[in-house]
């Protein structure tokens, strides 16, 4: 199950301010030394040994491959495949039009601003096949904070329905004290 937890929007400039919203709550981050700990638990005949040298084996064989301009699809999981972030020019390569000379080479820090892995989900880890396996609950401070918050709005409720009754019984006071005085007054004419 992922626990969901509750957070408020503090940023006076975000159109979402004061807004509450949920977010899940990350238990624990597993490496690759967890994960082949993990998987060993599962009745395969690899030792978790195996398992954690076959992982690291795989993770640094997707980066090589990613730095040779591949992309690696791992089935249920995801596509691994590297983007860059680049600046805007007026022309290719930042041609110069008077002199024909490139302002631009092809690496960090010119043309590319910043690189990053990029993983998109596949099969069983797509969004749409997540939303329909996960299950959600509130964790323990957002149950709490949900209970008192449900507390203080039937104290409000009490509260006001206790004004409501004092007010109607001081109405049906000055009721009765004018019907008095309609009387005396009807007495004298």
């Amino acid at each position: 199950m992922v626990e969901l937890t509750w957070y408020q929007n503090n940023n006076s400039s975000s159109t979402g301010y004061k807004k509450w919203y949920v977010r899940p709550v990350l238990k624990d981050m597993l490496g690759i030394h967890e994960m082949a700990q993990h998987m060993a638990e599962h009745n395969t005949p690899f030792s978790a040994g195996t398992i954690e040298g076959i992982l690291t084996d795989f993770s640094k064989c997707i980066r090589e491959q990613l730095l040779n301009g591949n992309s690696v699809k791992i089935d249920n999981l995801a596509i691994f495949k590297i983007t860059v972030h680049s600046r805007g020019f007026k022309s290719i390569a930042g041609l110069d039009d008077k002199t024909g000379q490139t302002s631009v080479s092809a690496k960090n820090g010119s043309a590319v601003r910043r690189t990053r892995m990029l993983a998109s989900a596949t099969g069983d880890m797509m969004s749409e096949q997540l939303g329909l396996d996960v299950t959600f609950g509130w964790d323990t401070e957002s149950k709490a904070k949900i209970e008192a918050a449900k507390a203080e709005i039937k104290e409000n409720i009490a509260h006001l329905e206790q004004l409501g009754e004092e007010v109607e019984k001081e109405q049906q006071a000055n009721d009765g004290d004018n019907g008095a005085n309609d009387e005396a007054g009807d007495a004298g004419k």
